[in-house]
């Protein structure tokens, strides 16, 4: 395994475990219900009751970041899935447009910084 794969694969890591972990903190901190909590629709008793922000957002748009300067040539690609990602966390009614625009935010300033310190 190359070097440059070895470094994208650790940054990975890293930065979705702080988006996970620091998202978690915020969930508990703000407190706002998902929109499938308030409607009693959701599915599972995986989901956690809070909505801002969400991690699923805030993972994509971080690891989109990352890897559009790891790897310009698939900038475009990472930011369709990302989009993808928030879109469908709103189409199934378990996040709100705050909760995946939060996270997408959370998630872009988790790897701006990751970058600035690393890269």
């Amino acid at each position: 395994m190359n070097t440059k794969l070895k470094e994208t694969l650790v940054g990975s890591f890293i930065i979705s475990l702080i988006a996970i972990v620091g998202g978690q903190v915020i969930k508990y901190i703000v407190q706002i219900k998902r929109p499938c909590v308030e409607a009693s629709t959701c599915v599972g008793s995986w989901f956690g009751p809070y909505d801002v922000p969400s991690l699923h957002a805030a993972v994509a748009f971080g690891l989109a970041l990352y890897l559009s300067i790891r790897y310009p040539k698939y900038r475009t690609l990472v930011y369709l899935i990302a989009i993808g990602v928030m879109l469908q966390r709103v189409l199934y009614g378990v996040h709100s447009w705050t909760g995946v625009i939060t996270g997408a935010i959370f998630g872009l300033i988790v790897a701006y910084v990751y970058c600035r310190v690393h890269i």
